[in-house]
């Protein structure tokens, strides 16, 4: 597989900034060679929807959650990509070498775009919307944000 050029990473980066966020962010994923069919069943995109098919595993406080519902318009899981894809899509990923795994570490990874209400955020806020994401599944999860704008 041919890396990708800055200028079609650019195109897919700039198509996120409008419409469907959740394609535009696949688009974007798939045009930097991250690509699965592992989707969740559809869902609203919803926080409550997102809350209650994925109850929080950890510690997730009412505040914590207000203050996600406070920020956040719309979140989706996008995708689960697996070690096993990871070793067929190695030569986008990593340059060329299979990727050495030990112990059963990231053994999947997870996708989530989320949209949010306001246009600015500090790095504390982002920090807390993704964790309050984490709190919800055991593997890692890469969380692609759109800040609304104004």
């Amino acid at each position: 597989m041919t890396s990708p050029t800055a200028d079609a990473i650019r195109r897919a980066l700039a198509r996120t900034a409008s419409g469907d966020f959740s394609k535009s962010a696949v688009a974007l994923l798939a045009e930097l060679g991250y690509r699965s069919d592992r989707r969740p069943p559809a869902l609203e995109s919803s926080v409550d929807s997102f809350f209650r098919a994925f109850p929080a595993e950890g510690k997730s406080g009412r505040a914590e959650e207000a203050a996600f519902r406070d920020r956040v318009r719309s979140v989706e899981v996008l995708f689960q990509l697996t070690d096993e894809e990871i070793g067929e899509q190695a030569g986008s990923l990593f340059g060329g070498e299979r990727p050495v795994f030990s112990g059963g570490i990231a053994r999947s990874f997870l996708f989530v775009a989320a949209e949010l209400e306001g246009p600015r955020y500090s790095r504390s806020a982002y920090s807390e919307l993704v964790r309050e994401i984490n709190r919800r599944f055991s593997m890692p999860v890469a969380v692609l944000f759109r800040a609304a704008s104004g």
